[in-house]
């Protein structure tokens, strides 16, 4: 076996068709049934806990109802008067009383009667059947007794709240709502209030949650455990009992599986309930239709083997021979041949997978000329950079001599022009530098264009604007000040009516580095400049030396995307040259420093 599997992927596809015919009936019989049944439990459990989600919104949807009805007892009329200001009143204006419980009964559904009772004198406020009696009577023991502002009192016979009623009302079970009213700000108690709710409300909001031919389900308030609602209208009232009720309340689980049934269950809570619906659903009827669908699946699974049985020879035989094409390839490429072309035409995962190869060899190809010639300039550059410092401390030194006598002849100006050359030749010293921050290369063109201007007796202005956020931006090293020096070379001339002038500007746009520099000297002819546009716009070695065309190759090997270079002609004379990079350099693009 094990030699067998240190064969060709051809055989081990046989050898896997071998294995797959020994047993696959038992197994997908077993895998089918397992998966119907888990798909019918997942399923059920989802779809349920959807339904009861919806049966506790609806449920905490109208005890908020209920909360807000009571609420409307501190709500202030245009009079300035409430349902609490009759209550701290010495005299009780029945009638308000009357409409402010009326006002109640309106808004909220299934409400059998209120009570209003005022604790300092007794007197007690029955609303029912539209009608309101009253009475001097004593508070009742169930909403002295607990300590919260609000709470729900457990199914019940209708209270009578000692007070007698103009018409009789025959005694149904309810829960009742009570809220402690005080008088606010001073937070005195002033009394209760009472909302009897009739349990038709349950029926109305559970009737879409369960089948109740198969299954059960309980509302049940968590904190005395009491039964608000069940499908056994018996057990309406009594205490849960069922032992799975306190495994589920250890475990907080939303449902639990056991032997002949399963409980889902879905927490009702919001500012004045803590309850939770419990769902039985039994197994009989969760997976009735589990044997007629595994036997569907079981002859679905023998029809699908044999698919796979002949899509799998096929796969032997077709599928392989691109592989051995990509191994051959992947040869030549170890031995160094990275131009090597795959032979696959196709449009399935192969072919993708021999196109990507091909891609990442000539990404790869790309990358070693890309390392290769960016070195190549950087030695270049650096070989010049060694070959103008002939003794570079002696020049320092003779430089320092020389600005030194000129201070002893008090001539600031030669001292400055002497400083400034030598900060030249400093900046240029430092070969190793490739990148630098903008400010750096600025200032070592703004000392050029200094000495410059006593080269032409100050017969040409300059201006620089750089955003100050941009100066430490890192840019490859000589790229503006031999720009400025191709206007000194080729286009200014010395004229006492028009000076002449060099604008450097750097900007930021869209996280790019805009770097445009201006000049009014002559113009490039047309065929000169459409041909060296063109060579800016390749990528190629600049064969011919030339400063900007080894500025803009430069600026391509170091920000490959989003890099341009644009000369144009100005009217009506005058030159302007823009660089646009993404200053974004890998630690690697920048080997020597």
């Amino acid at each position: 076996m094990k030699s067998l599997l240190k064969g060709s992927i051809k055989s081990k596809l046989r050898l896997l068709l071998l294995s797959a015919t020994i047993l696959p009936i038992c197994i997908i019989m077993f895998i089918t049934y397992q998966y119907a049944t888990n798909s019918l439990r997942d399923s059920a459990i989802e779809e349920n806990r959807m339904l009861l989600s919806k049966g506790s919104e609806n449920i905490s949807s109208y005890f908020d109802l209920v909360n807000k009805g009571s609420l409307t007892a501190y709500k202030v009329t245009s009079n300035n008067e409430s349902l609490i200001t009759e209550l701290d009143s010495n005299d009780v204006d029945y009638h308000k009383i009357h409409l402010s419980l009326y006002y109640i009964s309106n808004l909220v559904d299934y409400v059998t009667q209120i009570n209003v009772y005022k604790d300092d004198d007794g007197q007690s406020f029955l609303f029912r059947n539209f009608l309101t009696s009253k009475d001097i009577t004593i508070n009742t023991p169930y909403r002295r007794d607990d300590p919260r502002a609000t709470f729900v009192e457990p199914p019940h016979k209708t209270h009578d709240y000692n007070t007698p009623h103009l018409i009789e009302n025959p005694k149904k079970t309810v829960i009742t709502f009570h809220r402690k009213l005080y008088n606010v700000p001073l937070n005195n108690l002033l009394g209760y209030m009472s909302v009897d709710i009739d349990l038709k409300a349950f029926d109305a909001f559970s009737k879409d949650l369960y089948n109740p031919e198969y299954e059960n389900i309980y509302i049940v308030d968590y904190y005395n455990d009491t039964i608000i609602y069940a499908s056994d209208q018996n057990l309406i009232g009594l205490q849960m009992v069922e032992e799975w009720y306190k495994d589920m309340d250890e475990n907080t689980n939303s449902y639990m599986e056991l032997k002949d049934k399963m409980i889902i269950t879905e927490p009702i809570e919001n500012d004045i309930i803590t309850w939770g619906i419990y769902k039985e659903i039994p197994n009989n009827y969760l997976f009735k239709t589990a044997n007629g669908m595994a036997r569907i699946s079981i002859v679905l699974g023998f029809i699908l083997i044999l698919l796979m049985i002949l899509v799998a020879f096929y796969v032997s035989i077709h599928f392989t021979s691109p592989i051995s094409v990509l191994i051959k390839s992947m040869d030549r490429t170890k031995n160094g041949d990275l131009k090597t072309k795959i032979e696959i035409d196709r449009d399935d995962e192969f072919g993708i997978l021999a196109e990507n190869y091909q891609d990442m060899m000539n990404s790869l190809d790309d990358l070693i000329e890309y390392k290769y010639k960016l070195e190549l300039i950087n030695k270049e550059n650096q070989i010049k950079v060694l070959q103008s410092q002939i003794n570079p401390h002696f020049f320092s030194n003779v430089l320092q001599a020389i600005g030194t006598e000129a201070l002893k002849h008090h001539d600031m100006v030669i001292y400055q022009l002497i400083l400034k050359l030598g900060n030249m030749m400093n900046y240029t010293m430092h070969a190793n530098n490739i990148l630098v921050p903008l400010k750096e290369e600025i200032h070592y063109t703004i000392n050029y264009l200094e000495l410059q201007k006593l080269r032409f007796h100050h017969t040409f202005d300059y201006s620089i604007d750089v955003d100050e956020q941009l100066s430490q931006i890192q840019v490859p090293k000589m790229i503006l000040q031999p720009v400025v020096e191709n206007f000194f070379k080729h286009g200014f001339q010395k004229n006492d009516e028009i000076k002449g002038y060099v604008h450097i500007r750097c900007s930021g746009e869209n996280e790019k580095l805009i770097i445009q520099i201006e000049n009014n000297g002559q113009n490039i002819p047309p065929e000169d400049l459409t041909l060296l546009q063109e060579k800016l716009n390749t990528s190629t070695f600049p064969e011919d030396k030339i400063g900007l065309l080894n500025i803009a190759y430069r600026l391509k090997l170091y920000y490959p995307s989003n890099t341009f270079v644009h000369i144009e002609n100005l009217c009506p004379n005058g030159v302007r040259i823009t660089m646009s990079i993404t200053p974004e350099v890998k630690d690697n693009e920048n080997p020597d420093r």
